[in-house]
């Protein structure tokens, strides 16, 4: 049986990934496969699924319906 708390805390550490996979779609020229690596992905394939996942959208979509002028 899985403990609740080890549940809570991968949870968490998911959201802490998609937190920081954002910023950097939204920050860099990133390729999807370097956003992925430095999020703590294992590759841009789980990556993506578990971005579309959470948000309804692939990471390219997601970086190409953001204003064009990042910082």
């Amino acid at each position: 049986m899985d403990n609740p708390s080890r549940g809570l805390l991968r949870a968490q550490h998911r959201r802490e990934r998609h937190k920081i996979a954002r910023r950097l779609l939204q920050s860099t020229d990133l390729q999807i496969q370097q956003v992925a690596e430095q999020a703590g992905f294992a590759s841009a394939t789980v990556f993506g699924r578990c971005f579309k996942r959470a948000f309804a959208q692939t990471p390219r979509a997601y970086r190409q319906s953001l204003p064009t002028n990042r910082q």
